[in-house]
């Protein structure tokens, strides 16, 4: 039987995009209705059809709803809102509860539809027993009807903040296989790094630096290379008396933190647990921005080291020299320094000619060596932050709230990415000339290199 794909004929607001795997609202800011695609086949008796949230939008409140029925696409006169058909039987997974022809039957099944935001997934499966579940994130929300006639046909109905979906391809064997590595990972004990040269077991507290090898030095160099923007030296408030055209590496060292190591790598597991039933949406995602710039020069000894699907990036951090041995034992230490554009948390950025601002004194620039450390970032689920805010103490919940959260059982993003703030001048939105690249939880950072170098 044909995979499964959306029916061309669908509500007046939707359309049916991508070989019929994708439907989206065409107006999704002006009317938050008229938008139900119904799948172009029945399911079949054990058969998840799942979409993943694409796109959301801030203009309205609520979610998607999620179903079966028994009206097929060729035939059904579509409504502005699928809870509204009463003639056959449709199934429903709303905010409020399971609904059949708009009446509830269940209000309090499962998680709410409410929480869902852009990478989350949402099913609904009929089982051998002919009662209907639903799922999200890969998690079975438990029996929500029973008696399903034999031949249902899939519906999700785009409202309110729900823009576009993609249906879920479980043929696709690499999708699996990778779901299937990250939850065996995540399963796994923690186990020394193979290109740890020193320490060779992580019981106790060592803390130790030993120079890499000529091949992993030169992909650290080319990537600071790459990484330097000359025409924006002396560009920004951070970056007062820098007159320098280039940065020259003259060392770089592995750090061995046994302690460090095992936070992070306990973070890192449980990311891969959550990946593997909910994929984290890359930066890409928002049309403006681009791909983090650290992840897309090829690097593979860098590359290979990292785990894309949570969203892992070597990033830089500039630090004063004399600030590197606390780093060293205690890790990059956000709760020490006084709150940013976007908070009290751990900065970070792509570009070397950003994280040289940080190396010494803006109103004493000094000569000599400076270092950098280049460091294994977890961003996670990330909030593309548009307006700078000093006061976040955590990433704001999917509702966007930054500060106290009023909504019940929300989920919070993982991570902070400010691209603009307002201009203290003339009171407009600015783009920033660099992106930063914010944590909150020490934990989700291991910083893996120190670079010294010198300005030149």
């Amino acid at each position: 039987m044909a995979k499964l794909q959306f029916h061309p004929r669908c509500g007046s607001n939707a359309e049916v995009t991508n070989g019929q795997r994708t439907a989206l609202r065409q107006t999704p800011e002006d009317d938050y209705t008229n938008g139900a695609v119904l799948t172009s086949r029945p399911l079949r008796v054990g058969e998840i059809f799942e979409v993943t949230i694409d796109e959301v939008v801030d203009s309205w409140i609520g979610s998607l709803q999620i179903g079966v029925t028994t009206h097929s696409p060729d035939t059904l006169q579509f409504p502005s809102a699928m809870t509204d058909v009463t003639s056959g039987t449709t199934w429903i997974l709303t905010a409020f509860g399971v609904k059949r022809n708009g009446e509830t039957i269940n209000d309090d099944y499962g998680q709410s539809l409410d929480d869902l935001t852009r990478g989350d997934r949402v099913g609904v499966v009929m089982k051998e027993d002919n009662s209907l579940h639903f799922t999200i994130n890969g998690e079975d929300q438990g029996e929500a009807a029973t008696d399903i006639p034999a031949e249902v046909y899939g519906v999700v109905d785009l409202i309110a903040q729900a823009a576009k979906v993609t249906i879920v391809d479980h043929s696709d064997s690499s999708l699996n296989t990778r779901s299937i590595y990250l939850k065996q990972y995540a399963e796994q004990p923690i186990h020394l790094p193979k290109n740890w040269k020193v320490v060779k077991k992580l019981e106790g507290d060592t803390v130790t630096t030993v120079e890499v090898d000529k091949d992993l030095a030169d992909a650290i160099k080319k990537l600071v290379e790459v990484s330097w923007d000359y025409d924006l030296v002396g560009y920004g408030a951070d970056a007062k008396h820098l007159k320098h055209k280039a940065i020259e590496v003259t060392k770089v060292v592995q750090i061995e933190s046994t302690s460090l190591y095992k936070e992070y790598e306990q973070q890192r597991k449980d990311f891969c647990k959550r990946a593997a039933a909910k994929s984290f949406p890359k930066v890409t995602c928002d049309p403006d921005e681009k791909e983090i710039q650290t992840s897309v020069h090829g690097i593979p000894l860098l590359d290979d080291q990292l785990i894309p699907e949570i969203n892992e990036h070597f990033l830089f951090h500039g630090a004063k020299v004399e600030f590197v041995d606390a780093i060293l034992k205690q890790g990059i230490d956000y709760r020490l320094a006084s709150a940013g554009l976007f908070g009290s948390g751990a900065y970070f950025c792509e570009r070397t000619t950003k994280g040289d601002q940080y190396t010494d004194s803006k109103d004493g620039r000094a000569g000599g060596e400076h270092v950098m450390f280049l460091t294994k970032v977890i961003l996670g689920h990330i909030y593309n932050a548009k307006k700078g805010n000093k006061t976040m103490k955590r990433p704001p919940c999917v509702h966007h709230c930054t500060g106290k959260c009023e909504h019940k059982k929300s989920e919070f993003y993982d991570s902070v990415m400010g691209t603009h703030v307002i201009d203290r001048h003339t009171n407009n939105l600015r783009k920033l000339l660099f992106r930063e690249f914010i944590i909150f939880e020490k934990r989700q950072c291991y910083p893996t290199y120190i670079i010294t170098y010198v300005r030149k």
